[in-house]
């Protein structure tokens, strides 16, 4: 039997210091996605206790939890509670790094297909040495270029969806913080970053679909202003099972108010069928 999911990732803007009406309009999105029984909610940027009084009992919430204190950004894996589908928190490798910047959940379909689902959010930061110990492993690889020859957040990112990979089928959705559009002729950065995303890690492993850029016949979409910081990453696998090709960010849909509604980035939304 065919089951088929739908995917929403999006940027709630309420990182920052955020008065009471920004709260007020992501609850009020949160409870129309609820009420479209969306699916899967890739969330970014919740101010805290907003998701489980919006969603209620109809969602599995999935968020960090750990020793080390959360980070002002707070994201969210928020997978709706329906027969033949379970999800439990996943607890990345990583996590003592990212914190609450990201969040994951196994998700089982039907008994049959089984993947971690993560929401990421990368801080548009370089790579701070305090925070060398709560990575504690090789630092990721540096993008060759030589005008800016350092590390951001997004890099790791990467690195921890890429040796999740390595064992499991992943489906990655949410803020990047990383464009081709940040591009020139004599800089490439963003086109780097991709490439090692398709490319897999040094041994070749953890290799991941660009599921957006793939679908919009290699090009980007703004979801930010100009540019396109908003992206779904997927193991082969996963990114076989996804049977709609994301929403233009620019067309009107049920959760298109978001943008209306004091977030600067626009949602994503897709559909994933599994079995037949």
């Amino acid at each position: 039997m065919a089951r088929r999911l739908s995917a929403v990732t999006a940027n709630l803007a309420c990182g920052g210091p955020h008065p009471a009406a920004r709260v007020s309009q992501a609850e009020a999105w949160l409870a129309a996605a609820a009420e479209e029984r969306i699916d899967l909610l890739f969330l970014q940027e919740c101010p805290p206790g907003v998701p489980d009084g919006a969603l209620g009992d109809a969602y599995e919430l999935c968020t960090y939890v750990g020793d080390l204190p959360p980070y002002r950004c707070r994201s969210v894996v928020a997978v709706r509670r329906s027969p033949g589908v379970r999800a439990e928190p996943y607890l990345l490798r990583r996590q003592a790094y990212h914190r609450s910047y990201l969040a994951a959940a196994t998700v089982t379909v039907e008994d049959a297909a089984s993947f971690v689902a993560v929401s990421v959010h990368a801080s548009p930061t370089p790579y701070d040495r305090r925070y060398a110990a709560d990575w504690g492993a090789p630092l990721p690889p540096v993008r060759p270029v030589a005008v800016r020859p350092q590390l951001w957040d997004a890099d790791f990112v990467l690195a921890t969806l890429q040796d999740l990979a390595r064992d499991h089928d992943v489906l990655a959705a949410g803020d990047l913080n990383e464009a081709r559009g940040y591009d020139t002729s004599d800089s490439p950065w963003g086109a780097l970053f991709f490439e090692r995303v398709e490319r897999g890690d040094a041994d070749g492993q953890g290799v991941l679909v660009d599921v957006t850029y793939r679908r919009w016949a290699e090009q980007e979409r703004p979801t930010c202003g100009v540019l396109q910081l908003d992206h779904i990453l997927a193991t082969p696998a996963i990114a076989a099972v996804i049977v709609d090709a994301p929403d233009d960010p620019a067309v009107v849909s049920p959760t298109e108010p978001l943008h209306a509604r004091g977030s600067d980035h626009r949602p994503l939304r897709w559909s994933l069928r599994f079995g037949r």
